[in-house]
């Protein structure tokens, strides 16, 4: 943020910036960064605000503090990556695979079958 006072009252991991201190992105802008077809990124916009995770302003899409899965909150957020990170994790253990050798292995086993 460019205003130190606000950087400070939301620097917190448990607030949220309220939407009207947000700037807004274009669809284009996010089509252009996320490398996506403009069309897709309209189609996927369009489901995001009919679910309330984005809102339409003046300066364009922001995510709006009061959408039910809490994204725009870091807090929320790094909860979420750990429980999804945890889940990854414990498929690949299911699926034996235990670190990186196993990956390694695997693709030597792929490699292997290939040749024959």
């Amino acid at each position: 943020m460019n205003d130190p006072s606000l950087d400070e009252k939301f620097s917190s991991i448990h607030t949220v910036e309220p939407d009207v201190i947000k700037q807004g992105v274009s669809r284009a802008a996010l089509s252009r960064f996320l490398s996506l077809p403009l069309e897709t990124v309209r189609r996927r916009v369009t489901g995001l605000k009919r679910r309330k995770i984005l809102a339409e302003t003046k300066a364009g899409l922001i995510v709006t503090e009061l959408n039910a899965f809490k994204f725009g909150n870091n807090h929320e957020l790094q909860k979420v990556n750990m429980l999804l990170l945890t889940k990854l994790l414990r498929d690949l253990k299911r699926a034996g695979i235990n670190g990186p050798d196993d990956l390694r292995a695997a693709k030597v086993a792929v490699a292997a079958n290939k040749a024959t």
